[in-house]
């Protein structure tokens, strides 16, 4: 029986999470879970990249959005946000709307979940001891011994080495490479949320043309462009939307405002020429601490950049450039020693799921973090390409 009540919305996520959800709403939409997907850490949808079956037959991979009441989709806005444009199933107790509607225009099936004899409330012994619907390819995990494993992940690691490299080589054949490492860098600091935000104001400000003005004034135009600051004494090419940004679930230390001033700090160390001096700081360094604290920003509270997001951007932007940028092998080299970068939503469903199948597996090396990284983004979606290193199953892609 459906409770027409407001209940605190962490009662519908632990249904979704535990998978305690009353059969009937299942059978009424003609569904099924394959799987839940992993918990959002970067604003938007709650859940991210879940598979679900429809009528049997059609695979379905896309967001889920939970509520207490269906209308809190609209009174939070959620149907005039791009943002919400991949949801696929909204998850509420009440259905008091009987529709829901994308910011695109298409029309999201609403699992009405209200059964107090079902579902477990947060912090129960019954919500702890309900089972996780898994992902389909724990049983597969669970066959690979500890050196199968390793050297799946290693050889994931280096292909996204690989084809970030190549895409970096390619994007020089049309760009100057100082643009190229530019947009790279400010991308590294938008984090998955405001990735493409950051992409955006790359090409709204070219570093071409902040070489046009004073140093001093980068952080102040670039603030002015992201519609972040007030307007700058010198005026930006162009502008961004005023939504371009998503500012919600962020921690204060990574705001774009607090990151655009941190790529000031790392524009003015490593340029004018800033292909060059990323080049050389790589070749030079020592060892892979010297290159960490060489991407570091910090000794005041408005601009930082930890050994964790140095870290990242250190694999993920700066060695696959290096790499594109001449034959040195020392690129490469540097990138099979170094750090793992923190765990992010996509190496931790990955461990995860391998938890589940008996393997106890932590990253230590940027090589481990970034091929469960590309396993993750390549092969554990609904798409899940054909020939992964882990499982071997997929489909054509």
């Amino acid at each position: 029986m459906v409770v027409a009540q407001r209940v605190d919305e962490r009662v519908v996520a632990v249904a979704w999470e535990r998978q305690r959800i009353p059969v009937r709403p299942l059978q009424a939409l003609d569904l099924r879970v394959v799987y839940r997907g992993v918990p959002s850490d970067a604003g938007g949808p709650d859940y991210q990249d879940a598979i679900l079956c429809w009528r049997g037959r059609h695979l379905v991979n896309g967001d889920v959005e939970f509520h207490s009441q269906s209308s809190d989709w609209y009174r939070h806005g959620h149907h005039t946000n791009p943002a919400y444009n991949r949801v696929v199933l909204h998850v509420v107790w009440n259905d008091d709307t009987g529709s829901t509607v994308r910011a695109d225009g298409e029309h999201v099936p609403t699992l009405e979940v209200g059964d107090e004899d079902v579902i477990p409330r947060p912090g129960t012994e019954a919500a702890a001891a309900a089972p996780l619907i898994v992902h389909p390819c724990t049983a597969r995990y669970a066959t690979l011994d500890a050196s199968e494993l390793e050297r799946a992940v290693r050889r994931s690691g280096l292909i996204r080495f690989e084809r970030r490299r190549a895409l970096a080589e390619a994007d020089m054949s049309a760009q100057p490479a100082d643009q190229v490492v530019y947009t790279g860098l400010l991308e590294a600091m938008g984090y998955s949320s405001n990735r493409a935000a950051f992409r955006s104001l790359a090409e709204a400000v070219p570093y071409a043309w902040l070489q046009t003005i004073d140093p001093q004034d980068w952080e102040g135009v670039l603030l002015d462009a992201a519609g972040l600051g007030e307007p700058s004494g010198m005026r930006p090419p162009a502008h961004l939307p005023p939504d371009a940004w998503r500012l919600s679930r962020l921690r204060p230390s990574n705001h774009p405002a607090r990151r655009l001033a941190a790529v000031g700090s790392l524009l003015r160390r490593f340029g004018p020429r800033l292909a060059d001096g990323l080049v050389a700081a790589v070749e030079s360094a020592p060892e892979r601490l010297h290159l960490r604290a060489s991407l570091m920003v910090g000794g005041n509270d408005h601009a930082v950049i930890g050994p964790g997001r140095a870290d990242e951007v250190v694999t993920s932007v700066v060695l696959p450039f290096c790499a594109a940028m001449g034959p040195s092998e020392r690129p490469l080299q540097l990138f099979e020693a170094y750090y793992s970068p923190p765990p992010n939503r996509w190496t931790r469903a990955i461990c995860s799921t391998l938890s589940l199948a008996g393997h106890r597996y932590e990253p230590k090396t940027a090589v481990q973090h970034q091929g469960l990284h590309h396993l993750y983004v390549e092969h554990c979606r609904v798409e899940r390409r054909k020939g992964c290193p882990l499982c071997g199953g997929g489909r054509e892609s």
